[in-house]
């Protein structure tokens, strides 16, 4: 009875990390957008984010556990080429649908209907 109490605690342990390094903190981190060159910050003080895609891109975010909610306020208005501004066009859209993050490793994937962007931090 005793061991297998033991075991019951060392799963509640072990569960209980893989759902903390799935939901890791993304404060003061910076990440690239796989197979582009499109940034993320996250601020390490305040819950505000900001990148770089065609345009500097600024908002804020509400996270709670797994949740988030980016809320994209703005960005400067430079023009680039037809297929980057498209790509952020898209990206700008897919954001203001994003409701969860995982990381895994150096992966933090944001997910919405419809929407999962997958970056990779920025050492």
């Amino acid at each position: 009875m005793k061991k297998i109490f033991l075991n019951l605690i060392l799963m509640l342990a072990l569960i209980g990390c893989a759902v903390a390094s799935s939901t890791a903190s993304i404060k003061g981190k910076e990440y690239t957008l796989n197979n582009t060159d499109i940034t993320l910050v996250f601020d390490k003080n305040e819950n505000k984010f900001y990148g770089k895609a065609v345009n500097n891109y600024f908002g804020v975010y509400t996270q709670k556990g797994s949740n988030i909610k980016l809320e994209l306020q703005g960005s400067t208005m430079m023009m680039g080429e037809p297929q980057k501004m498209e790509q952020e066009t898209k990206y700008f859209n897919n954001l203001n649908q994003v409701a969860t993050y995982s990381i895994n490793g150096n992966n933090l994937t944001l997910k919405g209907d419809n929407v999962e962007l997958t970056f990779t931090e920025n050492k």
